[in-house]
């Protein structure tokens, strides 16, 4: 393949889906990259999805697209009970994998997953791409090179929209056992990039709720129950001793944005974006210094946080962006942003605030 390498992607439909808003034009935009095969778990589909999307290959058994001396990286864009099936599949293939965040349903399943993927001696990434948004990446480089000084304390709000209308194929986002929700995803994907710019969170206490029981699916003329919180927030401190606090909010109509904030000895720094539904990792950010009278001057990343062409947009650059280094992992480069394991310490924060607010109790992180 002329030195390419091929990309098969499982769970790229038509329709709309992650893998076809952002893997396939960030595998489409870079150099290195082709895309092989296209999997969904019908052949009618996957034949429609490949030619759509331009994939000389369909499948709809996810273990013979893994076989397929075409592919060498796998990526899993679909729900996140069947992450664990696919991504052995591809283990079992020798290939590398890509797949999305939440990397599992629960923790228990995510040391599985690390094991194998140890085991397996390939190149895996977990799907975390807010370490890869060229703004966050600023933010951590800023900070480290003494921008803003000793690091004083550190706050997240992000007040989101989260309807309470679905259609009833999205009734699983609404379950905490699917291990794919509000919690898990706008939540996940939050906690992440405030520990991946600022260190580890040492201890916490937090509070969750559900301020929206019922959920309408509108085309199945019933309700369903929310049994994942749809609110949550901590406060705690950092490894580095600095304060720190999170909170993620899912509301029937748009919010207030988005809002991280770093106060340090010698001043502040402030990411924000605005919108109905804000997600840390795929939202139009902005970077700004914040003046001693609380004035904003806003700054462009540097040239060394474009990793991947920024032409394919702010909800998919991190996605782009971690498919660079996935290709420079393979070749013997640098590391992946966020491998199996960094993903199963952001299981283990989520289970840390869970628990936290289950016992109303300050927790002990660890990692």
């Amino acid at each position: 393949m002329n030195g390419l390498l091929g990309v098969g992607v499982i769970g790229a439909s038509v329709a709309g889906s992650w893998g076809g808003q952002a893997h396939i034009p960030s595998i489409a935009a870079s150099p290195d990259l082709t895309l092989a095969a296209i999997g969904t778990s019908r052949m009618e589909t996957a034949r429609e999805s490949a030619a759509h999307f331009g994939a000389p290959l369909a499948f709809d058994d996810p273990a013979a697209l893994a076989r397929d001396p075409s592919v060498d990286i796998v990526a899993v864009c679909v729900r996140v009970p069947e992450h664990e099936r696919l991504v052995m599949a591809a283990f079992d293939a020798g290939k590398h994998v890509y797949c999305e965040w939440p990397l599992a349903r629960d923790t228990a399943e995510a040391e599985r997953l690390v094991a194998a993927a140890q085991a397996a001696g390939v190149v895996h990434l977990a799907g975390m791409q807010a370490r890869a948004v060229p703004h966050i990446l600023h933010l951590k480089q800023l900070i480290e090179a003494g921008e803003i000084g000793r690091v004083l304390s550190a706050s997240l709000a992000i007040a989101g929209q989260w309807s309470p209308v679905f259609p009833a194929s999205m009734e699983y986002l609404q379950k905490l056992e699917s291990g794919g929700n509000y919690f898990t995803i706008a939540g996940g994907h939050a906690i992440d990039a405030f520990r991946h710019v600022l260190g580890p969170v040492a201890e916490l206490t937090a509070t969750a709720a559900i301020q929206v029981p019922e959920v309408q699916l509108f085309d199945a003329g019933r309700a369903t129950a929310r049994t994942a919180p749809d609110h949550f927030a901590f406060s705690g401190r950092l490894a580095s001793g600095a304060f720190a606090s999170c909170e993620v909010r899912g509301l029937p109509a748009g919010g207030s944005g988005l809002r991280f904030e770093v106060n340090g000895e010698k001043g502040s720094l402030l990411i924000t974006a605005a919108g109905a539904n804000p997600m840390i990792q795929m939202s139009d950010l902005t970077l700004s210094r914040v003046a001693e009278d609380g004035a904003l001057t806003a700054v462009e990343p540097p040239a060394d946080c474009f990793w991947a062409d920024a032409s394919v947009g702010p909800h998919a650059i991190g996605v782009a962006q971690n498919y660079a280094r996935l290709v420079e992992a393979i070749r013997g480069g640098r590391p992946v942003p966020a491998d199996f394991a960094a993903a199963l310490d952001n299981h283990r924060l989520l289970d840390a605030i869970r628990l936290s607010a289950a016992e109303g109790r300050k927790v002990a992180v660890g990692a």
